[in-house]
């Protein structure tokens, strides 16, 4: 937390005290959560300056029955992560942290990454992107992540989400042991991550697609050629993420550093899978 150092605390001839390096510590680790201008500040949650059990930079909330706190004991990221319990019982839930404002344009897209731990399969944890337009008026939210059977081992999780046209502002929403599944246990949030595109330019000359859907029961393969760049490929049908298969083939374009990269959607019952793919400049 920042606290401003008057000239009276550093007066000639007056002792140092306590309070001044209070004040000292409290704005280099103020100054350490806000590093990242624009973007998801603290999500390792290694910051908690005013020692209230809260992460600086994020607003928790707690459900009936629920607790939460630091864990130091088991972290997934750097030296804390962050915990929700659910009590069990009808109606009962953990609870909830919510980032700061974070800058967005709805041209950009963006991709939130982050560690997850549940010590019980069943309970049921969300996150969540809120939109919020350039009032910072809340507009729509979306469920990146939404699962009543989460892995008890620590695991990674990556999304992409573009904002609508009129967002300008998102928060960060993490939900550890949602009220409508009464499951008791505890959920552990770490190394919370936000990428947002670069503004680097990708033209035609780099990107050629030549099929960007399909309808197969059996699944399919699509083809691309690609310039030497990080790929980021997305499957979705109806909305819901797929896993995809990446298999990057580079001896089949015999003219300039361009690349082969095949995906293969999962077998399906003749829906149509679309693909989606991003380019982030290296």
């Amino acid at each position: 937390m920042y606290e401003a150092i008057t000239d009276n605390d550093i007066a000639v001839g007056r002792a140092t005290r306590r309070s001044l390096w209070q004040k000292v510590k409290g704005n280099f680790e103020h100054l350490f959560s806000i590093a990242v201008e624009g973007g998801l500040k603290n999500g390792s949650f290694e910051t908690d300056s005013d020692n209230d059990g809260i992460p600086d930079n994020w607003t928790r909330s707690l459900y009936p029955g629920g607790s939460a706190g630091f864990d130091t004991d088991n972290p997934i990221h750097g030296a804390r992560a962050y915990r929700f319990t659910h009590p069990g019982g009808a109606g009962n839930g953990g609870g909830y942290l919510d980032s700061d404002y974070i800058e967005v344009s709805s041209l950009d897209q963006n991709s939130i990454k982050l560690n997850i731990r549940s010590s019980v399969t069943g309970i049921k944890n969300i996150v969540q992107v809120r939109y919020f337009d350039k009032d910072k008026v809340f507009l729509s939210s979306a469920d990146l992540y939404n699962a009543t059977a989460p892995d008890t081992n620590a695991r990674s999780l990556s999304y992409n989400f573009t904002p609508p046209a009129s967002a300008r502002y998102i928060k960060i929403r993490l939900i550890g042991g949602y009220t409508d599944t009464d499951v008791a246990g505890s959920t552990y949030f770490d190394g919370v991550q936000l990428f947002q595109s670069p503004d680097t330019a990708i033209t035609l000359s780099k990107l050629k697609m030549t099929q960007g859907s399909f309808s197969a029961a059996s699944g399919g393969d699509v083809y691309i050629t690609v310039h030497r760049y990080a790929h980021y490929p997305d499957m979705q049908k109806n909305g819901t993420n797929y896993n995809v298969q990446l298999f990057c083939q580079t001896n089949l374009v015999t003219s300039g550093p361009a690349r082969q990269v095949m995906l293969r959607a999962p077998s399906g019952n003749g829906e149509t899978f679309i693909v989606y793919w991003d380019y982030h400049s290296n």
